[in-house]
């Protein structure tokens, strides 16, 4: 089966690194799979190129933020896959499912278009620009539409509802790549953080989706209440100078580390105690998932998809994304409480152990959507 991902850019987030793995699986197991990025990649944590890529590296022009598509970039698409003869087009997120679905169409066949949707999706879908766009032209080609968050898939039925499979799969943990290559302490030192400090980890980008403004004030007030906490900033993004800045205005900016880019991720959760995500909007992070493969306890908004992978109270404590000082209540908690951290991360790790992330289980549901998909009905043959 020959299978194009669209991704929007070669970055190190959860979307693009899923591709990436799926790739990597699809090919092991005799598949064509071919990586195609829109967008240039960040100007640090990018991701390394391999030989079954393609990267457009199309800026994103002025006819594109005013009608939400620029033609140039679909022409160039066009060209990818008119050499390339895809069966199915998986298109993760809507950046990359309108350029799928607006190039897809005049392709003989024409391939399966899957989108597969992360975060709300009507979140992103405003102004009547954009809103006439994805429901006259984008969603009504979609062949199959996939969500990483159970509760959006109600929605999503009704968005896709030309779709022949609308389906949750959740998204797969690479528990390799989460091995820690660094000693707990080596990493502490080379961050200038004490060994016996408790350590809060954030991991994500810096983007006003993410809050971490509303993480920086509630790590202020917890500070005051355990004085050795330190908090950990993996990432980078629009908003890292103005975070920095707040961070000294808070008086905290010595017990805050702005790491930058990172891509040792396994290292980070291992050298930390507790992870943090006080984000706006959400599908399923990837960072929570990750957190419970490492054992960690997790302090979160409750948004999106999130108690899909925290059970609160049990994994860690969720908080209205609007209520700082539950925020704080709950990082002072887990911050100063190492045996309820420990019991937490402990019942993280097994409920992940039980639910079944791997590649191999996910992508085994992936290749069954294809084939379902591309088995056309037959009253539709018939006709």
């Amino acid at each position: 089966m020959r299978i194009a991902l669209f991704t929007p850019r070669p970055q190190r987030r959860g979307a693009e690194l899923f591709s990436r793995e799926l790739a990597g699986e699809l090919r092991r197991r005799g598949h064509e799979a071919l990586e195609v990025y829109l967008y240039p990649p960040p100007a640090q944590g990018g991701l390394p190129a391999t030989g079954g890529e393609i990267r457009l590296a199309a800026g994103r022009s002025r006819l594109e933020r005013f009608f939400g598509w620029d033609p140039r970039v679909a022409r160039r698409l066009r060209r990818v896959l008119v050499e390339f003869r895809p069966e199915v087009i998986q298109a993760s997120g809507g950046a990359t499912v309108k350029y799928a679905a607006l190039t897809a169409g005049p392709l003989p066949g024409p391939p399966l278009l899957v989108y597969r949707n992360i975060g709300e999706p009507d979140r992103w879908i405003r102004g009547w620009r954009r809103r006439w766009l994805y429901h006259r032209l984008v969603f009504p080609r979609v062949g199959a539409a996939v969500t990483v968050t159970r509760g959006h898939l109600p929605r999503l039925e009704q968005i896709c509802a030309n779709a022949r499979s609308v389906r949750h799969i959740p998204r797969s943990i690479d528990v390799g790549g989460l091995a820690p290559v660094r000693p707990r302490a080596a990493v502490r030192a080379t961050l200038d953080t004490p060994a016996d400090a408790p350590v809060i980890l954030f991991a994500g980008k810096l983007s006003p989706e993410k809050r971490v403004d509303r993480l920086l004030r509630a790590f202020g007030v917890a500070a005051a209440r355990v004085p050795d906490a330190h908090l950990w900033i993996a990432g980078d993004g629009p908003l890292a100078g103005e975070l920095s800045e707040l961070a000294d205005g808070l008086e905290v900016a010595g017990r805050v580390r702005f790491l930058g880019a990172r891509d040792d991720v396994g290292d980070l959760l291992a050298a930390s105690d507790l992870v943090a995500l006080t984000s706006d909007t959400e599908g399923v992070p990837t960072i929570l998932r990750e957190a419970a493969c490492a054992g960690r306890a997790v302090v979160a908004t409750r948004v999106g998809g999130v108690e899909e992978a925290v059970a609160d109270g049990e994994t860690g404590l969720l908080t209205d994304r609007d209520d700082e000082t539950a925020l704080a209540d709950a990082l002072a908690a887990l911050a100063g409480d190492a045996d309820r951290r420990r019991r937490m991360g402990e019942a993280a790790a097994r409920h992940f152990r039980e639910s079944g992330l791997t590649i191999e289980a996910v992508v085994e549901a992936y290749l069954e959507l294809y084939r379902q998909g591309l088995t056309r009905p037959e009253t539709e043959a018939a006709g």
